[in-house]
């Protein structure tokens, strides 16, 4: 069945054809030789029946009278009849009484008298009929048929029919199924040619030509509408592929597409290559450890260590060898058909310079806190300084990416296209396709230049805000030389959300959900930059301690109500890591953190500092897994110089 499966239909058409018409030519000839033997052999026996009973009864008188000559003579009368082998009859006592034809071995009948009918011995056919005389059986007649050469006649036509008819029925059968072909086999031959076309030359706009309204036109119809449905799906792929790429070149961070099984480079932005500073072909194809997190070839986080690569630092080497920093995510994806990572990074020089920059003034104050004599102090205060100057970084960062994005370049372009056109710069506006998008374009753009502004204004008053504060905290030193701070009457609610804005960014970029809980309470009349110092102290340890816990929703809840009559409670809750019982006095000691890069100079100093306002700080939790509340306590009016509330 295997070499009929694979040869071709027009083959197959013939074969089946002929093998068709010889089964059922020999299936014919044969019924037809059936039928002719038991047809024959009934007809034999009737007439065999029928000469038997008139020889009994031109017998009788023969046997009654003891005449075998007359016996015989009757018998004799089957010599036209050369398939009449034998012919007898028999005396009751079983002896031959009369014979015509072959002897035979036995000249006796078989012991007992066989009954009337037929009976077949090997080719022949054997009659006994009793020879009965006034109810009376006085003999009984014998007859040997050669039912051999009946046979042998009928078989002679069915021979004739397999030498003859047969070779010429499988000749008209050729015939006929090469006539065939141009109805059956030609349509379907056409049809693979052009699939074959089609596979060939990928061109799904060629159509099958319907040869009628049967079942071929159907499966005609059926192909041509898979091409067409091929053909729209071709061509949506060969748009979205285009989409894919103006999106793709439109991101400012690098992209590229990694095979995580050979870890080769797939397809890569505009972005990419310019960072890496190679051309597409020099990219494309090669090992992506080639250019990107080289330290990391043979141990890949991702499939070869199982784990995730989210806003993670990393290396890339560009063209020229220098190492450029880089933040690089990483996201499983299926790309034609295979699995795959998408790779996003974004260039972190600036930051890294600002971050060691950052770094740089840290050391300073330190250096002058301890050159000065500070001690404590001047490290709680350069803790504080750390924390705004944290927010300053996120806010310059913010600045730095959406300037990098802006569509000011555009607005040269705009300006080289307009004085290309010279004195038709009128002309162009008005009758040019390009010019007459010109005005809505530029709508566009003054918009997000507009979005841009309000963005890069908001993040600058921001900053400003945060250098007054750096300001404020370092003039608070002039307490220690004796020196009143500066006192202000301000609102509780909204010095709770100055410093929720100063750390802002850093909520958002992690995902805390801000929950504000302000009740009314009256004005107070406090140093305002210690507060603030306080509360940004436990807005940070409160995103710390969410991001170590990892709960299903981070949520920071921040509530203000009064507590008695001349004092207001500002609360600092968060559902993260908590804190265990033993550590809920220990936190507040000077050098005590339970973070790995903690140390211990914030709840000290904001302890400190809440005490000095007159009021308290205080925590609570029950315990690892169970979040913590922070309270911070102060009095409506400061205390007495020199008491404490």
């Amino acid at each position: 069945m295997r070499f009929f499966r694979d040869i071709p239909i027009q083959r197959k058409t013939t074969l089946v054809l002929m093998l068709a018409s010889t089964i059922t030519l020999l299936m014919a000839a044969t019924g037809w030789l059936v039928f002719q033997w038991y047809y024959a052999e009934q007809l034999i026996m009737q007439d065999l029946k029928t000469h038997a009973r008139i020889i009994a009864e031109n017998s009788l008188a023969a046997v009654s009278f003891d005449n075998p000559n007359d016996a015989a003579s009757v018998l004799s009368a089957h010599k036209a009849d050369p398939r009449m082998l034998t012919a007898r009859i028999y005396a009751t006592n079983g002896t031959v009484f009369a014979h015509y034809g072959a002897p035979e071995p036995a000249a006796a009948l078989p012991p007992g008298t066989p009954a009337a009918g037929f009976q077949f011995r090997g080719p022949h056919l054997l009659f006994f009929e009793p020879l009965v005389l006034d109810d009376k059986r006085i003999g009984t007649l014998y007859l040997r048929y050669d039912f051999q050469a009946t046979r042998a006649d009928l078989t002679r036509p069915f021979l004739l029919i397999l030498g003859v008819l047969l070779p010429s029925a499988l000749a008209l059968s050729y015939l006929l199924s090469l006539g065939l072909q141009r109805v059956i086999s030609r349509p379907i031959l056409k049809l693979a040619e052009t699939a074959k076309l089609i596979a060939k030359q990928q061109d799904y706009t060629v159509r099958a030509e319907r040869p009628g309204c049967d079942e071929l036109g159907t499966l005609t119809d059926a192909f041509n509408h898979m091409l067409t449905r091929i053909h729209e799906q071709d061509v949506a792929l060969r748009q979205s592929e285009a989409q894919k790429q103006t999106i793709l070149s439109a991101i400012h961070a690098g992209i590229v597409i990694i095979d995580a099984q050979t870890h080769d480079i797939l397809d890569a932005n505009d972005a990419a290559l310019k960072l890496i500073g190679q051309p597409r072909d020099d990219v494309i194809g090669h090992r992506c450890h080639s250019f990107i997190c080289p330290t990391e070839e043979g141990k890949c986080p991702i499939t070869d260590q199982h784990s995730t690569v989210d806003n993670s630092e990393r290396v890339l080497l560009d063209g020229r060898g220098n190492r450029i920093p880089i933040l690089k995510s990483v996201v499983p994806i299926t790309f034609q058909g295979r699995p795959s990572l998408l790779e996003y990074f974004l260039d972190i020089t600036e930051r890294k310079r600002a971050d060691a920059e950052l770094q740089t003034l840290h050391q300073q104050l330190l250096e002058t806190s301890r050159l000065a004599g500070m001690g404590e102090v001047a490290t709680g205060v350069i803790h504080n300084v750390g924390n705004v100057l944290n927010s300053i970084n996120v806010s310059c960062t913010l600045v730095l990416d959406r300037l990098r994005q802006s569509k000011a370049p555009v607005l040269d372009k705009l300006a080289a296209l307009f004085q290309e056109q010279g004195p038709n710069l009128g002309h162009f506006l008005a009758h040019d396709p390009r010019g007459q998008q010109i005005p809505a374009y530029m709508g566009s753009v003054a918009k997000e230049l507009r979005e841009e502004q309000s963005l890069v204004l908001r993040e600058v008053d921001l900053l400003r805000t945060n250098v007054d504060h750096v300001k404020d905290i370092v003039s608070m030193q002039q307490n220690y030389a004796h020196i009143s701070g500066v006192v202000e009457t301000v609102a509780v609610a909204q010095l709770v959300e100055d410093a929720l804005q100063m750390n802002a960014a850093a909520l958002a970029r992690h995902d805390i959900r801000i929950i504000r809980e302000f009740a009314p309470v009256p004005d107070i009349t406090v140093e305002k930059h210690k507060v603030l110092q306080i509360l940004i102290n436990l807005i940070c340890n409160a995103k710390h301690a969410l991001d170590e816990g990892r709960p299903p929703a981070k949520e920071l809840r921040l509530k203000v109500s009064p507590n008695g009559g001349d004092r207001v409670k500002i609360e600092v809750a968060d559902n993260g890591v908590g804190i265990a019982p033993e550590n809920l006095t220990r936190i507040f000691a000077h050098g005590f953190t339970t973070r790995s890069r903690g140390h211990g100079f914030g709840l000290h100093s904001g302890a400190l500092a809440a005490k000095e306002l007159g009021g308290s700080l205080v925590a609570h939790s029950e315990g690892l897994g169970c979040g913590a509340i922070f309270c911070l306590e102060l009095p409506l009016h400061p205390p007495a110089e020199g008491g404490h509330a």
